[in-house]
């Protein structure tokens, strides 16, 4: 079942079930919030499952996507970063950033 909920995140995104958000909301931690995002069908399941998104509260970090692999980078921490047709990009790792250098309308 975590696979099948897994797969139904988009990038950067944290889904979980019904379960694991109760667990969660008992931590009553400061750091993440728990939305419902609605019911699907899961393969090889009889019944709708309940799925909540996990989102970081952290507003000292600025998130965005590595254009190349779309792992969610901390502009600050990012292993590099390049301007490309006016716009600033930031990867992950420097081989992120290389393989960009080589053909960045392949990454945008």
């Amino acid at each position: 079942m975590a696979a099948r909920t897994a797969a139904q995140a988009a990038s950067g995104e944290i889904l979980c079930t019904a379960s694991v958000a109760e667990s969660l909301a008992r931590l009553e931690s400061l750091t993440f919030r728990i939305d419902p995002v609605g019911t699907v069908k899961l393969k090889n399941l009889p019944q709708e499952v309940a799925l909540f998104s996990v989102s970081l509260i952290d507003t000292n970090r600025q998130r965005v996507i590595d254009p190349v692999c779309q792992m969610q980078v901390d502009k600050k921490t990012a292993a590099d970063n390049q301007e490309f047709e006016g716009r600033r990009y930031w990867f992950c790792s420097a081989g992120c950033s290389a393989r960009f250098v080589n053909n960045p309308s392949d990454f945008v």
